[in-house]
């Protein structure tokens, strides 16, 4: 929680409270999905959210590359 907390604010920054809500919600359904499809035979049930954390901090990750090249074009 400590990473969300970290990288959670920029990206909502980005995408605003209700589309980071709808895409945390995606990034833990699509991990869960991901679990559930790389080990079938699991009897272990796959919770919390670090899927959904790995989402967003991989929605963060780029960002600061996009903001050099605009700030590059910008300045041409």
């Amino acid at each position: 929680m400590w990473t969300l907390w970290i990288f959670g604010p920029a990206v909502e920054d980005r995408f605003g409270p209700g589309r980071f809500t709808l895409f945390y919600l995606f990034c833990g359904v699509a991990a869960g999905l991901a679990h559930a499809l790389a080990n079938p035979p699991s009897v272990v049930p796959a919770l919390g959210a670090s899927g959904a954390i790995a989402g967003v901090i991989g929605c963060y990750l780029p960002a600061p590359r996009q903001r050099e090249a605009r700030r590059a074009i910008s300045t041409r």
